[in-house]
């Protein structure tokens, strides 16, 4: 029988109600919350003596209350990547849309070169000329040919300062008869 005694006890000794706080007392500790968010031993004294609570009390409500602004800005920030996530996602799914019919117009175009090319070689060898049919190979290498005269031909390019230049003149240091114009191919 004393054990059930002592349980009884026990269940009773849990069941302590959590006081709430009064409306006026949240709303002090709120606008002292919005002037500093951490409280130092001095603040925490007269803070509780002026609301009328305990000092653990004032330190428990001011620990709990940075708890909800983090986990706010937490909910806030997941909510801002999760749009911009879905915004990358429709940007990427548009992207890959794109691309693909890109690439469709790709094989097409591919297919009339094709056509244009056995038409144009059908009316040489009708007008008895002798064709020549490119194949990959060789235009590969002829493309590798072109990047490597591009590569050949840049201009050099005098890096010297030069003392006698005017201070501001907008010739970056470089004498005035070195600047050429470049010309890009596309």
């Amino acid at each position: 029988m004393e054990a059930d005694d002592e349980q009884e006890l026990c269940f009773c000794n849990t069941e302590v109600k959590k006081r709430r706080l009064k409306a006026e007392q949240v709303e002090f500790l709120e606008k002292s919350f919005e002037i500093e968010n951490r409280l130092e031993p001095q603040k925490k004294t007269l803070l509780a003596k002026e609301v009328g609570l305990q000092e653990k009390q004032v330190a428990m409500w001011f620990q709990n209350r940075r708890a909800r602004c983090k986990s706010k800005l937490l909910e806030k920030d997941y909510c801002n990547l999760q749009l911009s996530f879905q915004t990358l996602k429709a940007d990427y799914d548009e992207l890959i849309k794109q691309n693909e019919e890109l690439r469709n117009e790709i094989i097409l175009l591919s297919e009339k070169m094709k056509e244009r090319e056995k038409k144009l070689k059908k009316e040489q060898s009708d007008e008895g000329k002798v064709v020549l049919e490119p194949n990959a190979d060789s235009m590969d290498s002829a493309l590798s040919q072109q990047l490597e005269q591009d590569g050949k031909n840049k201009p050099e390019v005098d890096f010297q300062w030069h003392e006698d230049l005017q201070p501001n003149c907008g010739n970056l240091g470089f004498p005035v008869h070195n600047q050429g114009t470049w010309l890009w191919k596309y």
